[in-house]
């Protein structure tokens, strides 16, 4: 005898009213700690003189870690807002959200900062002055001349390595800014 369609669905509502709609993902966690270290090893790489024929086009494969990371931050970001809609609550608010983004991300980008450009930045566009430095503290290095759109940055050949540690910058400037007009 199979069970009625009423009958399943009780079940699976049952089954869902158990399940904490704030639920933590461990699972989400380990899978972004993976993108995140191919992204590093990525870049490690990149920037090293290594090239064993063997692994170099495994290694070369590593840049899945980006979109992979985006994708799943992307889900737990938005996560809360759903829970929210489907639940007919009120949204979070988005003052909040965005202090505690901001507080998350900007003091240890704040740090790498002041580290890479006290002691390890001499790349083709080095943090070499105040104006500079005070530029990209408040992630506006993307929306100057003389730093990455339109400047020197490329103006080289297409041949050149980029070795820029903060290039990628750019992508928090757009996680961060473009959810605004969501």
């Amino acid at each position: 005898m199979t069970p009625s369609v009423e009958a399943l669905e009780a079940a699976e509502a049952q089954n869902h009213e158990t399940v904490k709609k704030t639920a933590f993902f461990p699972g989400f966690d380990g899978l972004r700690a993976i993108a995140a270290l191919m992204v590093l090893t990525t870049h490690v790489w990149l920037a090293s003189s290594y090239h064993n024929a063997r692994l170099m086009p495994y290694l070369a494969q590593l840049d899945i870690g980006v979109p992979v990371f985006f994708v799943i931050s992307g889900f737990l970001l938005y996560r809360p807002f759903v829970v929210a809609r489907f639940d007919e609550r009120q949204t979070p608010a988005a003052g909040s959200f965005w202090w505690r983004r901001a507080l998350r991300i900007f003091p240890a980008y704040w740090v790498a900062l002041i580290i890479v450009s006290a002691f390890m930045y001499h790349g083709p566009l080095p943090i070499d002055s105040v104006k500079t430095f005070f530029t990209h503290f408040f992630l506006l290095q993307i929306y100057t001349h003389d730093r990455i759109i339109h400047g020197p940055f490329f103006q080289r050949g297409a041949d050149s390595h980029i070795h820029d540690d903060l290039l990628h910058v750019g992508n928090l400037v757009n996680v961060l800014v473009f959810p605004l007009f969501d």
